[in-house]
């Protein structure tokens, strides 16, 4: 990465692993009626996703994205990379979205925007379904499953 420059690295020399948390995002609300605010983090050579922070029953923010649950994450079975950055919309019939960068292909193929659906699970934890198989991407244009 030539284009950073970091006093005391050398980019052809080091090697330099990033982790990061980034990009908040608020104003949602889930169906329990409780404040979420989405993130982005992890780590460039590898795992990045988009996580979520919801209020609990005292009004305190939990990070609720650990494990193997996060809103959008990478699917290396679907070639969908990398997610994060997103921000939120509601159509005029109620439901949420996401747009986020991503990588389609390989982890080092060129960001592109996406859109997948933001949905609730009976807790109240924010998750986007599995994206598109590519070929389904391409063809209906949205990244979104056929049966989404």
């Amino acid at each position: 990465m030539p284009w950073k420059e970091i006093a005391g690295v050398d980019w052809g020399r080091d090697t330099v692993v990033w982790h990061t948390v980034e990009a908040p995002v608020g104003g949602l609300v889930n169906p329990q009626g409780r404040r979420v605010y989405l993130y982005s983090g992890g780590c460039y050579f590898g795992f990045y996703a988009v996580g979520a922070l919801v209020e609990d029953g005292r009004g305190r923010l939990v990070n609720v994205s650990r494990g193997d649950h996060f809103v959008l994450r990478s699917d290396p079975a679907h070639e969908f990379h990398a997610p994060g950055h997103c921000a939120w919309f509601r159509t005029a019939d109620g439901r949420d979205f996401l747009i986020a960068h991503a990588r389609y292909g390989s982890p080092t193929a060129p960001r592109n925007a996406t859109i997948v659906e933001l949905r609730w699970d009976e807790s109240g934890r924010p998750y986007c379904p599995p994206p598109a198989e590519p070929e389904a991407a391409r063809r209906n244009g949205r990244g979104l499953r056929d049966d989404a």
